[in-house]
């Protein structure tokens, strides 16, 4: 049995062809060095059929474990990612060594004649059947262990679609795809607060809610922005919020330091921020520039920095 491994860049795919008389086992996917946000899905191809391996995520499952991923003959791995690549290992071990090999010292009868052996035809007959059912059987587990785990993927993209709020059947919007087709989009000024630290692998819908009811005691909270990445929707990390007349920003600026589901906060004015004036590590979409042709940032026209990058 030796090690394997295989690394699939982004934008590219891999053949494998195991060796005569080889099986290879995969027994692990990995992420390469790569940032947060990063999600993407496994693949692999064989005999002209595309099989979900399962889902890599950069904030939650970086890494995964096969158990019975096994292949006797040429397959293509394959991945979604962007950007980065996948690291494949497991290893390389022959099949079963055959029951009736020729090599086999053939029994004697102690009758003070010949042994007698079967003909070299009969031999290779049996020899053939026995690889054809030993093959048979390995397949049959293969196939079985293929559909197992095609079936725990499918369980394991419901649940990631459920938690990402990225309902299947859902389709998507321009408000709801990209980072600035909504409303909360437009609106930043000098009373402006920001805020950073919490959880961003939540949906956006339910990262507004939480920040509304956090600093809700603070005053009459009229706008709240989480931008977010518009190729797979995941927020940035940090969002703006409004107070009406900022009355209320003083006691807002206190609970810097605080903690929301078990994150610490930063809480300062927006305008004291870079990211006022623009994201860094931000891609969007086609739909971005339509959407900024609308809305009007005061900072950004002082400072003729641009948002979208």
């Amino acid at each position: 049995m030796e090690f394997w491994g295989a690394k699939v860049k982004a934008g590219q795919t891999l053949k494998v062809k195991p060796g005569e008389n080889c099986l290879i086992h995969i027994s692990q996917a990995s992420l390469g060095k790569a940032k947060k946000g990063v999600f993407g899905l496994l693949y692999a191809t064989v005999d002209e059929k595309k099989l979900l391996l399962g889902t890599l995520s950069q904030d939650c499952f970086p890494h995964i474990n096969f158990d019975h991923l096994l292949f006797d003959r040429e397959f293509e791995l394959s991945h979604t990612l962007d950007r980065g690549y996948v690291h494949f290992i497991g290893h390389q071990r022959n099949k079963k060594k055959r029951a009736n090999e020729s090599s086999k010292t053939p029994v004697s009868f102690n009758t003070g004649k010949r042994v007698l052996q079967p003909c070299s035809e009969s031999k290779t007959n049996q020899k053939r059947q026995k690889i054809q059912k030993e093959n048979s059987e390995e397949i049959k587990e293969m196939n079985k262990s293929i559909k197992e785990l095609s079936e725990a993927v499918k369980t394991l993209q419901q649940i990631l679609l459920t938690k990402a709020d990225l309902p299947e059947e859902k389709e998507k919007t321009e408000e709801d795809s990209c980072c600035f087709g909504c409303e909360e989009a437009t609106g930043n000024n000098e009373q402006t607060i920001f805020v950073k630290g919490f959880e961003n692998v939540r949906p956006r819908a339910e990262i507004k809610n939480a920040l509304r009811n956090f600093f809700g005691s603070c005053g009459e909270i009229t706008r709240v922005y989480v931008p977010i990445e518009c190729r797979n929707r995941v927020p940035l990390g940090f969002a703006f919020i409004d107070l009406r007349k900022g009355e209320g920003n003083e006691k807002a600026l206190e609970l810097n330091g605080s903690y929301m589901g078990g994150k610490e906060l930063e809480v300062t004015m927006a305008s004291h921020r870079d990211e006022y004036y623009g994201f860094t590590d931000f891609h969007g979409c086609e739909r971005c520039p339509v959407f900024l042709d609308h809305i009007y940032f005061p900072s950004l026209m002082k400072h003729r920095r641009s948002v979208y990058r």
